[in-house]
């Protein structure tokens, strides 16, 4: 675990805090993988090996990008969010195709 902040992260390298966060985040897929491999067994009587994968780039950007774009569309006024929702659709289509690519993997 990361900790409390302390404010002694600051002392530290900033090419040693992203390999920390990187770290941590491979981490978190493998416990998220691994606490959910029962589950999908027992669904889907099959595991996908690129899953992982797919999530830790799905993931990140469903969170980060389409989710505030299309929140923020569906908020504001029409004519500003119809600009907000373009690239939140694009950045969906684009995953539908990178992950497609991924599922073709053997």
């Amino acid at each position: 675990m990361l900790g409390i902040p302390t404010g002694k992260e600051l002392e530290v390298h900033w090419a040693q805090r992203i390999m920390q966060a990187l770290r941590e985040a491979c981490r978190v897929q493998v416990v998220v993988t691994l606490a959910l491999l029962p589950l999908t067994l027992f669904w889907f009587y099959q595991a996908s090996m690129v899953s992982p994968l797919a999530n830790a780039f799905a993931i990140p950007l469903v969170n980060y990008i389409v989710t505030p774009l299309a929140i923020a569309s569906a908020l504001l006024p029409e004519f500003v969010g119809r600009w907000l929702i373009v690239p939140a659709h694009a950045s969906m289509e684009y995953l539908a195709i990178a992950l497609e690519w991924m599922a073709s993997w053997s």
